[in-house]
């Protein structure tokens, strides 16, 4: 008891503060995002409409979020061609990448995984992309290639097991390969993203090579202008080649 008077008879000291960091959590961007793009895909005009639940994606604003730091909830993608209908084109239930930069006194292990229905890239020869199974991911390393976190490059084990019913012998595909890709950022609300990757497949099932670029620029907390291109080969031959451009709107 005497104790506890001679600690109540103290007087009172400063009041801690607790500084608010730089890239404060709470002025981060909302986590739901619907996206509308427009472009073309394999020779046609598509519209695309994309809702996220949550979270958050590499090529978003980075503000109070962790860099190199990504996960996706129920991303839902919906598309109409001038040459057919409104489809589902992807459902993802869940996406996952973390891309940790190396350094001197730490070995930071980078990966990613990723799982969901996608439409096949390729018509079967009945004109139809029919919707299938993709499970991809895999361990990968990272490097800081610019002072002041202005370059952040990659390299993944690009694993993949795949049910694909535009596969004319077997609709299963079993395969691996590897993914680089660079992540650059131009200015505060100005980010580009590139990826080349490579796969080869068991049972005879055609290999693929491809890449993809994509900008977002950043208006205001609220709204990005954002555009992707992409072109993916099988066995030489062209599978998918797409380019959109549109608008995305946090709430």
């Amino acid at each position: 008891m005497a104790l506890l008077s001679a600690r109540a008879a103290l007087p009172a000291g400063e009041p801690l503060v607790v500084p608010t960091p730089e890239a404060d959590p709470v002025q981060g961007h909302d986590t739901a995002r619907v996206d509308l793009m427009l472009g073309q895909r394999n020779g046609h005009s598509v519209v695309q409409l994309l809702a996220r639940p949550a979270y958050h994606d590499l090529m978003d604003p980075q503000w109070g979020y962790q860099r190199g730091a990504a996960i996706k909830f129920f991303e839902i993608e919906l598309s109409k061609a001038s040459n057919g209908h409104l489809q589902l084109e992807r459902l993802t239930p869940v996406e996952i990448a973390s891309i940790s930069p190396r350094e001197p006194l730490l070995s930071a292990k980078s990966w990613r995984v990723h799982m969901g229905l996608e439409r096949a890239p390729s018509e079967r020869s009945d004109g139809q992309r029919p919707l299938g199974l993709n499970l991809a991911g895999g361990p990968g390393v990272a490097y800081e290639l610019m002072a002041e976190e202005r370059l952040l490059g990659y390299a993944f084990i690009d694993n993949q097991a795949r049910w694909d019913r535009s596969l004319s012998k077997r609709p299963w595909a079993f395969g691996t390969g590897a993914a680089v890709g660079l992540i650059g950022d131009i200015s505060p609300s100005w980010r580009v993203q590139v990826e080349a990757f490579g796969r080869a497949y068991l049972v005879q099932q055609p290999g693929e090579i491809g890449a993809s670029v994509q900008m977002r620029y950043s208006v205001n907390k609220q709204w990005n202008l954002h555009a992707r291109c992409s072109n993916t080969k099988r066995d030489g031959f062209r599978v998918d080649q797409a380019c959109l451009a549109g608008m995305q709107r946090y709430w």
